[in-house]
């Protein structure tokens, strides 16, 4: 391969090595950096171990070591750039006083498949493990340092230059924390230069793949994930996280959705309490055209005057003519039991609203109404009188505010007394 050619190379590999380690150039970079609910991609790997040697020679086994960078683009498959060095070393007494020694550079990029979530598919239990092959193209950058007993018979060449080489190999991952995993690895390396020990391999020993030298190497490490998120690493994640910005723009309609409707709900309980208290506003206006025996408009706009004049006389005019609540003392002719007592009046808190039942003008059809509730279990029934009409109401009890008093009318329908209605004190 000529120095021109390399060069080339080396350029696009290092220009497409440093595209893929800026963090603006993987899918949905800009996007996942302002949703902690999408995976991280990025990691850091760190790796040594020793090299097997030549296919062709026998040799030392020597040390290696290197670093990467890889983005995961799915749980799937991930890509890295990495770069790294190590020895090739003759063995001792090899044959012809054959010695070499390489002391060499290597950098390049490559892909990496999950293999075993490929098998098991992306929704797999093996949330720890992970069995991957991977693959790479790298430029080694060689210093070689060669002697040999016999020049004419064991040629060697001492030479700096640079090669391409191809790997192939597979390995083992292991999920340490939601920061760190281990893995293990073995590669096989095909170089397309015979000059990787400074000497020439025979054409009968050549290698079947490209003709030049070619070593293994196996690998311990370590890898670091960077960035932060709720769910961890895409290499480890149960979904293909591409989906994510769909979903993430659904949860946030549906957000929106959610909020009108509250809203409207809000409004439209407002309108029913409202419809309801003027429903029952009409009621209690029925309740008084029919008993106070108003037959025209007429008659019930001079009622309306009369009370309006009441009003403008003060509360102690008021007074005379309100609705009181029956205590034994306003019916000194009657009997009451002990259960008949009237609601308690709490000044900190009065009763205003009361759920009437019935409405009798007699005394004793009424106390026969309220003995039937008392003994239903509603200890709190009593009855009002209307001084003004001569009138008694029964009631199920009385109650602080409208709101309170309508649950408990809401129930009553339900439930005992469609006809019930709200009076208010």
């Amino acid at each position: 391969m000529g120095t021109s050619h390399l060069r080339s190379l080396k350029r696009l590999l290092l220009t497409f090595g440093f595209c893929l380690m800026l963090p603006g150039t993987g899918p949905q970079s800009s996007y996942a950096s302002n949703h902690d609910y999408l995976p991280t991609n990025w990691s850091i790997e760190l790796y040594s171990g020793p090299t097997f040697g030549h296919f062709s020679d026998k040799s030392k086994i020597t040390p290696h070591g290197g670093i990467q960078i890889r983005y995961s683009f799915t749980p799937l498959v991930s890509g890295y750039a990495r770069a790294g060095g190590g020895v090739f070393q003759s063995a001792d007494n090899l044959f012809g006083g054959i010695d070499y020694k390489n002391s060499y550079l290597t950098y390049g990029i490559g892909i990496r498949a999950n293999l075993l979530r490929m098998i098991t598919g992306p929704e797999s239990d093996l949330r720890n493990l992970g069995v991957f092959i991977a693959s790479d193209v790298n430029i080694i950058r060689n210093d070689v340092t060669a002697s040999s007993d016999d020049p004419d018979l064991f040629p060697v060449h001492s030479f700096s230059g640079s090669a391409l080489t191809a790997g192939l190999g597979a390995g083992i991952t292991f999920r340490v924390s939601d920061r760190v995993d281990l893995f293990t690895q073995f590669k096989t390396y095909f170089s397309g230069s015979d000059l990787l020990d400074g000497m020439e391999t025979p054409s009968y020993r050549e290698s079947v793949f490209i003709g030049g030298d070619a070593f293994m190497n196996t690998s311990a490490g370590i890898t670091i994930k960077l960035g932060s998120s709720e769910i961890g690493h895409t290499d480890w994640y149960h979904r293909d996280h591409r989906l994510d910005p769909l979903a993430a723009t659904l949860r946030e309609s549906i957000q929106i959705l959610e909020a009108d409707i509250d809203q409207q709900n809000n409004t439209l309980a407002s309108m029913h309490q409202r419809t309801e208290y003027l429903l029952h506003a009409l009621q209690d206006l029925e309740y008084v055209i029919h008993s106070s025996g108003l037959t025209s408009v007429e008659d019930l706009e001079i009622r309306i005057e009369e009370l309006r004049e009441l009003l403008e006389s003060g509360p102690a005019l008021l007074r005379e003519d309100e609705a009181i609540l029956t205590t034994p003392d306003a019916f000194p002719d009657l009997e009451f039991d002990e259960e008949m007592e009237a609601l308690p009046v709490d000044d900190a808190d009065p009763e205003n609203y009361f759920i009437v039942a019935g409405v009798y003008g007699s005394i004793e059809n009424a106390e026969l109404y309220l003995n039937d509730l008392l003994e239903q279990g509603y200890s709190n029934a009593g009855l009002i009188r209307d001084v003004n009409r001569n009138l008694y109401m029964v009631i199920y009890g009385g109650h602080a505010t409208f709101q309170e008093a309508m649950q408990e009318l809401d129930y009553i329908h339900r439930e005992v007394n469609p006809e019930a209605w709200i009076y208010q004190f």
